[in-house]
């Protein structure tokens, strides 16, 4: 084989790795947002076979339009809408999917480097999930978050961040898990009212790939101060797989 072919089917593996991917966007009325998560995914050095958006709120809007037009060009693209209802049962709709793909999972809030994906599928075993770090311009530590959210970090510090740790929680911008256990994580969380990034994580027990990296576009450290306390004290003990 001459180097030309074999770099040929290397390359042809590689796209078929992307093609056993669907990247699922959740989104509400945000299409300034939204938009650019679309463009991060649709830039991807290893592209997604599919784009699912999962739309709970108006219909999108006309610059939204324009990029499905240019992304469907280069991958299968879908548009769900869901009524809104608890975190829960949105995630349950976002996770639940009748396709044998591993969902890249997103919300809309969410802007995924270039080599992001290629990262993700490329530095974890089969049948694993796995978790970029997670980059937030407004980011304040809070005691004891480097063991439990090691994925969550200041761009300031970002190589500073502990390598390789397996989160316990924290934010699943990003994560790519295996089409059976996202069926399960859908399970086990569609009953819940809130907080279901820190229940997607502890269930997916990812690998964390820390030179992947995503950039969390709408600051909100405030908000997310004041619910840890209850998610760690009221939802997390008791969330869990059936077969656990």
């Amino acid at each position: 084989m001459s180097p030309k072919t074999a770099k040929t089917a290397r390359q042809l593996a590689f796209e078929r790795t992307g093609q056993n991917v669907e990247a699922v966007v959740l989104t509400r009325n945000d299409p300034t947002r939204l938009n650019a998560c679309l463009w991060s995914i649709h830039n991807q050095t290893l592209k997604p076979g599919k784009l699912t958006i999962v739309n709970t709120g108006g219909w999108l809007a006309e610059p939204v339009g324009g990029t499905l037009d240019i992304i469907s060009e280069h991958m299968e693209v879908s548009l769900r809408r869901i009524q809104n209802g608890s975190l829960g049962s949105v995630h349950f709709e976002c996770l639940i999917r009748p396709t044998k793909r591993d969902i890249w999972f997103f919300q809309d809030d969410a802007v995924a480097s270039p080599n992001c994906l290629e990262l993700l599928v490329t530095k974890c075993g089969a049948g694993d999930a796995s978790l970029p770090m997670v980059v937030y311009p407004d980011y304040e530590p809070m005691p004891g978050e480097d063991v439990e959210i090691p994925q969550e970090v200041a761009n300031t510090i970002r190589w500073q961040s502990p390598k390789n740790k397996a989160p316990q929680r924290g934010p699943c911008l990003g994560i790519l898990i295996p089409t059976e256990k996202a069926r399960k994580i859908a399970q086990a969380i569609h009953t819940l009212p809130m907080g279901l990034d820190d229940a997607i994580v502890k269930l997916a027990r990812p690998t964390l790939v820390p030179d992947a990296t995503v950039y969390h576009t709408r600051p909100e450290r405030p908000r997310w101060n004041r619910i840890v306390a209850m998610m760690k004290q009221e939802v997390l003990p008791w969330v869990k797989l059936e077969d656990e």
